[in-house]
C-alpha cells in the first residue's frame, strides 16, 4: 500500500467558497499513474440540476485532463452524497462514458438528471455494484502492471 498516493483536489475553477455544492476530488495514483478519480459533492446537490450538471462537467473535465497520464482506461466516480455515477475514460477513443446530455439550444433541459446517479452506496445492491466497479478497476490496473490485486 506504500505505493498508493491519494491526492485531494478542489474542483477546477473553484476556490472552495465560491460554489456551495462544489466538488472535491480524490485522485488515486499508483506510483505516478492515476488509476481512479472520485468526485465528492454534497448530498443536497442531487436535488439541484445546476449542481448535478456542474459535478458531471467537472468529472469529465478532470478525466480529460488526466487522459494522457494513464495507459488505456481511467475510471471515475461522481458521488453526490451516497448516490454514485460511474465513468470510464478510454484513452484510445478519447471518449468518456457515460455519455453527456447536450444542452438544448432554445429551451431548458436537464443535462444531468438525478437518475444518472443510479447507485446508492448504502443499499446492498449499490454496495455490490460499487465493489464490482472497484474490482474491475483493480483487475485492469493489475493486468497493466499498475495495481496489484487487493481483493480478498
Amino acid at each position: 500500500m506504500d505505493d498508493y498516493i491519494i491526492h485531494p483536489q478542489l474542483a477546477p475553477g473553484f476556490s472552495g467558497c465560491e460554489a456551495p455544492d462544489s466538488v472535491m476530488y480524490l485522485r488515486v495514483d499508483l506510483h505516478t499513474t492515476p488509476v481512479l478519480l472520485v468526485g465528492v459533492g454534497t448530498e443536497t446537490a442531487i436535488n439541484n440540476a445546476s449542481a448535478r450538471a456542474a459535478a458531471d462537467n467537472q468529472t469529465r473535465l478532470r478525466l480529460g485532463q488526466l487522459s494522457d497520464e494513464h495507459s488505456t482506461e481511467l475510471h471515475g466516480i461522481s458521488a453526490l452524497g451516497t448516490r454514485l455515477r460511474f465513468y470510464c475514460c478510454d484513452r484510445a477513443e478519447s471518449v468518456v462514458t457515460s455519455p453527456p446530455i447536450l444542452q438544448h439550444t432554445t429551451s431548458t433541459n436537464d443535462v444531468a438528471p438525478a437518475d444518472l446517479w443510479d447507485t446508492d452506496l448504502l443499499t446492498d445492491s449499490g454496495y455490490g455494484r460499487f465493489m464490482d466497479f472497484l474490482a474491475h478497476v483493480m483487475t485492469l490496473a493489475a493486468a497493466e502492471g499498475a495495481w496489484p490485486s487487493l481483493l480478498v
